[in-house]
């Protein structure tokens, strides 16, 4: 749940529509159950308090859920023929929003629009010759962002990765869209308990996708000479404002002697849930702060790592703090 929360306030930190959670001490019927992250769940139009600062608007259209339960959610054109796509498991409507068109039952057609659409889109050459991506996102600043994070971050089930553990929101009136990444709680450094992803901490971006995956919602921008520059800025600015290794340390340091209390009350308790017992206590949740325990990086050492590498990748020091200009679009 570190985890989890460290990425939610990193994604608001970069400026770009995100969830948020709080901690919080769960009861049921007044026993105690643990430490949770209590977090932003869908609900009718919960896109307008991401994006439209809580006002409700009649342009508020459908929202998909990207998942990869039955082939990665990786927007890939496969013609006209609609069985093609499986669009009751890998994009999944969870809220039709304000469009009257888009029911339960009529639920495809927004999504498979995108999917055209994105596969007509130009790649952008330069200033001249931008292309027309931002016919279909409205910001590639925020899609870039988005992306970004999910590299920075080895979400090795998200967006970039696997195609998945995403939200995609169409503003019915204006026809673009919005990328709302999330669930990171398999992250820096959180690989199902294995070591298996190292690869993850050092790969360069442009390699950065399984074998045979295609992903043409970021290969338009990082291979694109127009906005892979762009994408580059991102990153180097992410990485010197607050993802790296000295500003995450103070902000996790605070944490952990915020919820020190809390941590020892939660490992006190007897465990509910019938699933495997991780058999990790209040120092190895504090050591896994900074340090490999049971096979998971720590959060700190993946994050010294992972831009370090970056920073090697596109020459230049974390620590050199001077501006960075991000796009406009």
């Amino acid at each position: 749940m570190m985890r989890e929360k460290l990425m939610q306030d990193a994604l608001a930190a970069a400026g770009v529509a995100t969830l948020n959670g709080n901690w919080v001490r769960l009861f049921v019927n007044n026993e105690p159950y643990g430490l949770y992250l209590m977090t932003d769940e869908t609900f009718t139009g919960f896109t307008e308090n991401l994006i439209n600062g809580g006002v409700a608007t009649n342009a508020t259209g459908a929202t998909y859920k990207g998942t990869s339960g039955h082939g990665a959610a990786d927007f890939v054109y496969h013609g006209t023929n609609r069985s093609s796509y499986n669009f009751d498991e890998t994009y999944v409507l969870v809220d039709e929003g304000r469009d009257k068109s888009v029911t339960k039952d009529n639920s495809s057609a927004p999504i498979f629009d995108f999917i055209e659409r994105l596969n007509e889109t130009a790649l952008g050459i330069d200033a001249q010759n931008p292309g027309n991506i931002t016919d279909l996102m409205d910001s590639a600043n925020h899609t870039m962002i988005h992306t970004a994070m999910s590299l920075l971050s080895g979400s090795w089930d998200g967006f970039w990765l696997q195609g998945s553990n995403f939200y995609i929101h169409e503003n019915s009136e204006t026809k673009k869209w919005y990328l709302i990444t999330y669930d990171f709680d398999d992250c820096l450094g959180n690989f199902f308990g294995e070591l298996k992803k190292p690869w993850l901490m050092t790969i360069p971006y442009q390699n950065y996708t399984l074998p045979k995956a295609k992903r043409p919602l970021v290969d338009i921008f990082i291979k694109s000479p127009y906005y892979e520059p762009q994408f580059q800025d991102i990153l180097k600015h992410i990485i010197k404002t607050f993802f790296n290794y000295r500003v995450m340390k103070a902000r996790i340091d605070a944490w952990a002697e915020m919820l020190r209390e809390d941590v020892i009350w939660d490992y006190a308790l007897p465990r509910h849930s019938p699933g495997t017992a991780k058999h990790w206590g209040v120092k190895t949740f504090y050591n896994n702060m900074n340090t490999t325990v049971a096979s998971r990086y720590g959060i700190l050492e993946w994050i010294a790592n992972r831009t370090e590498s970056i920073a090697q990748q596109l020459d230049f020091q974390i620590e050199d703090i001077s501006s960075v200009t991000l796009p406009s679009q």
